[in-house]
């Protein structure tokens, strides 16, 4: 642990680095000269562009396949910081007008705090109505993005084009559009370009602390990727609020910024390695952050129960955490919708709550036990039944909560169901169920590797365990990793126990 406090201390403090540069420069303890250099701030702006408009059709092509409304955000950040940046560029001094004008503070501005406005969107959790209409109206969101972008343009290249034409005496300009362009430097600079500037920060913080807990768990290439974008957006944003245009310090934004949108690229580049598509991509990253959620939203009294298992066996508390984890991934796997995912969940942190009662000393015996003592352990899937079912709100949740030992054939219990009679919630959490009984070190036997379990369960595919579930956990493990489907350990020892690994398991 302390190793592992030190790593994230180092990265913070190299993730601070151009802070400190920026204030060295701003105390003038590194002198801060001017750098009037128009062509080369055109040539970073399109630069900063180009790779945000690589980024965002990226994640567009992911967002028209995925409904999730948290993608689209995504796309809209990167897509708003890549057209207002644009405008940015334009903008400069002597590409299309010949002075200075209020475009280009404007256009910065609006750039960081449309990104991070849709950057944050991205990383909060909406309540399930809000999300399906949200969903519901993802074109006309798109569409509305689009067309504010579009008209900001359009507006903004014609009045510069004017000032081109007015500055040689080929044309004048146009009342109106002179009063948006003085809307402009008031946006560009003084109380507004403050507030702007802070609420920025305020959202680019809030994406930062998403990505970083997130990180923290599931340290995969597009989750520091995005997590890497965050400190650079953030001091970008610090930069322009504090700098004098044209000086070192105001240079070093357009830098920040540019490392961002290659910290972000390099994130999907590399997701898309290990995933193949870029819907997988954008999927893993939402499969985390779904699961991330169902634990932050289990109700007090999950959590009471949850605490009244492990006050009676670590282990069991332990498991059912995985196990709750991983049924709600096979079920995103599976494409069903977010309310089944929930459900799956919860019943996966109370489907072993009946274990209540039975002694350790059956629970933790390190050998075979006797009939009678495995006839007691049977009964905690109804055990569990029947406390879940004293909560009415527990109801979706009893099929898999009571039928998570049945089996295909009808080996297995408490009820001898078969085939299609489990119903298929129960079925997911079976399979759950068992992959993490098979990976976990026992009292009574060693745990198998991943791939002995995994080839354990292609074995009872169809004859005991549904062959769709098993199928699914195999692809989460090959494309996410173990410990993204929630069974991350510690480096255990491998010796064999004379006990022989089955499906059934305490």
């Amino acid at each position: 642990m302390d190793e592992r406090r030190q790593r994230q201390g180092w990265w913070f403090l190299g993730a601070a680095v151009p802070l400190f540069v920026l204030f060295a420069f701003l105390l003038d303890i590194l002198p801060d000269h001017a750098l009037v250099v128009p062509r080369g701030h055109f040539i970073v702006v399109t630069l900063i562009s180009v790779l945000s408009f690589v980024i965002a059709a990226l994640v567009l092509a992911a967002a028209v396949q995925i409904a999730d409304v948290r993608v689209l955000a995504l796309a809209l950040a990167i897509v708003s910081l890549s057209g207002l940046f644009a405008i940015h560029g334009l903008a400069t001094p002597g590409v299309i007008a010949p002075g200075v004008n209020g475009w280009v503070g404007a256009s910065a501005r609006l750039a960081l705090f449309g990104g991070s406005w849709f950057l944050a969107a991205s990383a909060l959790e909406s309540p399930i109505a809000v999300h399906r209409t949200l969903l519901r109206y993802r074109g006309w969101i798109a569409l509305g993005t689009a067309l504010l972008l579009v008209a900001y343009g359009s507006v903004a290249v014609s009045d510069l084009v004017l000032q081109r034409a007015a500055a040689t005496e080929a044309g004048a300009r146009l009342s109106g559009l002179r009063t948006l362009e003085q809307l402009a430097t008031t946006i560009g600079g003084g109380r507004t370009a403050l507030v702007l500037g802070l609420a920025s920060l305020a959202l680019s913080l809030l994406a930062f602390a998403h990505y970083w807990r997130v990180a923290r768990r599931w340290a995969t290439p597009l989750v520091w990727g995005l997590l890497g974008a965050c400190p650079f957006l953030v001091q970008a944003g610090i930069a322009l609020l504090l700098a004098p245009v044209w000086h070192l310090s105001w240079w070093e934004y357009h830098v920040l910024l540019l490392a961002g949108s290659l910290a972000a690229l390099s994130g999907l580049v590399r997701e898309y390695a290990r995933s193949g598509s870029w819907r997988g991509v954008l999927e893993g990253l939402l499969l985390r952050d779904a699961l991330e959620h169902l634990e932050r939203g289990s109700t007090e009294v999950v959590a009471a129960l949850a605490a009244a298992v492990e006050a009676e066996d670590s282990y069991t508390k332990e498991h059912s955490v995985r196990v709750a984890r991983l049924a709600a991934s096979i079920a995103q796997e599976l494409g069903l919708p977010p309310e089944r995912e929930r459900i799956l969940y919860q019943a996966g942190i109370l489907h072993d709550i009946g274990k209540i009662g039975i002694p350790d000393a059956i629970l933790q015996k390190p050998g075979r036990l006797t009939a009678e003592e495995f006839a007691l352990v049977r009964e905690h899937p109804v055990r569990s039944w029947e406390i879940a079912r004293q909560i009415r709100s527990f109801a979706p949740m009893l099929p898999a909560i009571r039928w998570h030992h049945e089996r295909l054939d009808g080996s297995g219990h408490p009820d001898g169901l078969r085939g299609e009679e489990i119903p298929l919630d129960a079925r997911i959490l079976a399979v759950a169920d068992v992959f993490d009984a098979l990976t976990s070190v026992r009292p009574y036997r060693a745990a198998l590797s991943v791939e002995e379990a995994l080839a354990l369960l292609r074995q009872e595919a169809g004859t005991r365990l549904d062959v769709e579930c098993v199928a699914a956990l195999e692809r989460l493990v090959e494309q996410y990793g173990v410990s993204l489907v929630g069974n991350e350990r510690e480096t255990m020892q491998r010796a064999r126990s004379p006990v022989e690994p089955s499906l059934e398991h305490r």
